[in-house]
């Protein structure tokens, strides 16, 4: 299991970090932007290393911390302003159309 954070959902732009070979990407329908909380950004092998992530992969939510013990606790989501490398779209992707 790997726990990264979520910082751009469908239809968003990020400015991308070094491995990833363009400056900045739209994330695909389905998918989310991923990054770590390691300090040196090339540390971390997240969606700057593997690109978009499906959210069929999404197994959880972490709900508190227990390492490093100064940051035990609740997590509190309402205090999580965003990433300022993140330009929200102003509309969510369209469902695609299924054909039978």
């Amino acid at each position: 299991m790997i726990v990264k954070r979520i910082i751009a959902l469908e239809g968003d732009e990020v400015v991308t970090r070094a491995p990833y070979p363009f400056a900045r990407e739209t994330v695909p329908f389905g998918h989310v932007w991923v990054e770590g909380e390691h300090p040196e950004d090339r540390m971390s092998l997240d969606s700057n290393t593997y690109g978009p992530v499906s959210k069929s992969l999404i197994a959880g939510k972490v709900t508190g911390v227990v390492w490093p013990f100064p940051k035990a606790g609740r997590i509190r989501w309402q205090d999580y302003r965003g990433s300022p490398r993140v330009s929200e779209s102003n509309q969510r992707l369209e469902v695609p159309p299924l054909y039978v």
